[in-house]
Order: C-alpha cells, then sequence, then structure tokens
C-alpha cells in the first residue's frame, strides 16, 4: 500500500505559515500602536487571510491524496473483505471520538 505522507519542506505549506505569521505579526504591531483606520489593518488582515487560504487549500489537496489511496486499496478487495475493513475503519472511528 502506498503511503500518503506530508513532504518535508512543503513550499505551498511554508508559504501559507509564512504569511499567516506576518500577518499577525503586522496585526500585533498595528495593535500595539493603537491604530483604528481600516487602511492600517488592510495588509496584515490580507497576508492573514492569504496564509490560511493556502493553509487550507493544501489540507484539502492531502485529504484528497489520502482519500484516492483509501478508495484504490479498497478496490482491490473483494466486497465481503471491503465491508469488512470499512466495518472496522467505522468503528476505530466511533471509539477515538
Amino acid at each position: 500500500m502506498e503511503e500518503v505522507t506530508r513532504a518535508e519542506g512543503d513550499p505551498a505549506q511554508d508559504l501559507g505559515k509564512g504569511l499567516l505569521g506576518a500577518g499577525l505579526a503586522g496585526s500585533l504591531a498595528t495593535l500595539l500602536r493603537r491604530r483604528r483606520r481600516v487602511s492600517d489593518w488592510a495588509a496584515p488582515l490580507a497576508l492573514s487571510g492569504a496564509g490560511v487560504a493556502i493553509l487550507l487549500e493544501r489540507r484539502q489537496s492531502r485529504i484528497d491524496e489520502a482519500e484516492d489511496a483509501i478508495v484504490s486499496e479498497l478496490e482491490r478487495l473483494d466486497p465481503i473483505a471491503r465491508a469488512q475493513v470499512l466495518k472496522a475503519v467505522g468503528q476505530k472511528t466511533l471509539a477515538l471520538g
């Protein structure tokens, strides 16, 4: 079975984290300077928003990759074995929740 893992040093994830961090730092600086104008908050909020968007897109991409790998493995099984695996996964998932 192929293993789906997060690549270390993923450029998209690093960019997202960097933008989010810069946006939060900018927001903190704006807050500490007691700025209240919308224009003072625009850049930090835009950076934070872009960072969050990139991170969410990357997360969805990883979910899709994992889903494809799982479906591919399940398709290799006969229907009874597939049902047993899905039952076991469902029981383990409920036990974790």
